[in-house]
């Protein structure tokens, strides 16, 4: 939930040390941010996991699904133990199991938890983690945020033991430059004190959005925010984030139809903490560390026990197993040929899938829409092709296999003229609930590597 910036320090004496380096912000930090799309159309920036009684039920596992979680290399044992006890409490409400094995576990896993430091808080949202390589974490938890640093300050402003004990093994705290260097040096003689509070209330932050559940202040009309300046610049000060990333991270609303019929709750362990300053009639919310009964509702309508199958259920589709997307230019048919390769899972209800295939310049590393008024080969105004099948529910199918059994084919001549540039090929996959008003919600996209047009 949170994202901590250590500050430079400089530390000449014992004094400055006690005096500067332990004058640690007492604001609270964020710092739940999915990771940002780096190359996407039209220098847009796509949040991986969109921002909940939210959840994207489109992206919810199975009811009754044993879920495999797995550590990345690095944490303590001690660390690694209190991730899965605060984690686990899902399970008492949820319908899932969450089943840690092994690092050496050489199969499949569903959730991939990174324990470090550097990087923040952040977590793929519900069944998009099986869209990530089994060799990429899925989950980061930033565990310099964890530490109890109010204790370390306290301690060396007093003289208590760890400083003292680290002066008498001769520490050189006169080179310690930010609070990284210090809580390295207490480790080397100690374990690390944790905030249990943080510890507990961002594990299952995130364990929320692996398990479907979505930013609360999202919630349509639930915060009337005050977007001046201020906001802005405090988040990028604190978080690092452009006004973009605010806008997506933090302002978004989104459509009434994930609230699942729940009322906002400031209280859910998926609310940011808000200032009052950062609101028009000083509406706040303090830090929540604890699931709350509202989550508790939602999460047992989503997963229920005792039922095989959710009354909120919509159609679903999981894709997993992907291997790179192939585009090659087929010089005998005179077009793009796009294989895509993946295995594609249906739950019970009926939907429908579109493939879609289009068709993107490359300018700067970035890319354009190649726009077209063909009939035939036109997407929304942009140059491609698209596949339409119609799933059969409980299914498994797999795609380019071994055997080819799906291809989407682009003609070199439907591509209008781009120039020198290069071109690529974006392929997404979008699925159709015509239960709820033909909602269109992209379930996954790929883009090719850059592509030279033959030469006319």
């Amino acid at each position: 939930m949170k994202k901590l910036f250590l500050l430079p320090i400089c530390m000449l004496s014992m004094h400055a040390f006690a005096q500067q380096v332990l004058n640690f912000p007492q604001e609270r930090r964020l710092g739940c941010a999915t990771e940002l799309g780096k190359y996407m159309p039209n220098q847009q920036k796509v949040d991986t996991t969109t921002t909940r009684g939210m959840a994207d039920n489109y992206l919810l596992w199975d009811n009754g699904e044993t879920l495999l979680i797995k550590f990345m290399p690095g944490g303590s044992p001690t660390l690694r133990s209190k991730v899965m006890q605060y984690a686990k409490e899902w399970e008492k409400y949820a319908n899932l199991t969450l089943k840690f094995v092994e690092d050496n576990y050489a199969g499949n896993t569903n959730i991939r938890i990174k324990l470090g430091t550097g990087e923040g808080h952040y977590s793929k949202l519900g069944t998009n983690s099986n869209l990530v390589p089994q060799s990429q974490h899925t989950l980061s938890l930033d565990t310099i945020d964890f530490v109890d640093l109010k204790y370390y300050q306290q301690d060396a402003n007093n003289g208590g033991p760890v400083i003292t004990a680290l002066r008498s093994r001769g520490a050189r705290l006169d080179q310690v430059k930010t609070w990284l260097d210090y809580l390295y040096l207490v480790a080397q003689i100690q374990p690390l004190r944790w905030n249990e509070d943080e510890l507990r209330g961002t594990t299952q932050h995130e364990i929320g959005h692996a398990i479907g559940l979505m930013h609360e202040q999202s919630y349509p009309g639930a915060i009337k925010w005050n977007k001046a300046d201020s906001v802005y610049a405090w988040y990028k000060k604190t978080q690092g984030w452009e006004r973009s990333d605010v806008d997506y991270q933090v302002f978004r609303v989104n459509d009434q139809f994930y609230s699942n019929g729940t009322a906002y709750d400031p209280r859910s362990i998926m609310q940011y903490p808000i200032a009052s300053w950062q609101t028009m009639d000083g509406f706040s919310v303090p830090g929540n560390n604890l699931i709350s009964e509202g989550d508790k509702r939602i999460i047992s309508a989503l997963y229920p026990k005792g039922k095989a199958v959710s009354d909120k259920e919509v159609p679903r589709i999981n894709i997993s197993n992907l291997k790179p997307l192939m585009v090659s230019a087929d010089n005998t048919r005179g077009g793009f040929s796009i294989v895509p390769s993946f295995d594609l899972k249906t739950n019970s209800k009926l939907g429908k899938v579109y493939f879609v295939a289009r068709v993107y310049s490359v300018e700067n590393d970035r890319l354009y829409a190649v726009t077209t008024q063909s009939e035939t080969y036109n997407i929304g105004g942009i140059c491609g092709a698209a596949y339409l099948m119609n799933l059969q529910p409980n299914s498994n199918v797999s795609y380019n296999k071994g055997t080819r059994n799906m291809e989407l084919f682009i003609p070199f001549s439907a591509i209008p003229a781009v120039g020198d540039k290069q071109v690529a090929i974006i392929f997404d996959v979008f699925l159709i609930d015509n239960n709820n008003g033909n909602m269109s919600k992209q379930m996954y996209s790929s883009v090719s590597n850059k592509l030279s047009m033959p030469r006319k």
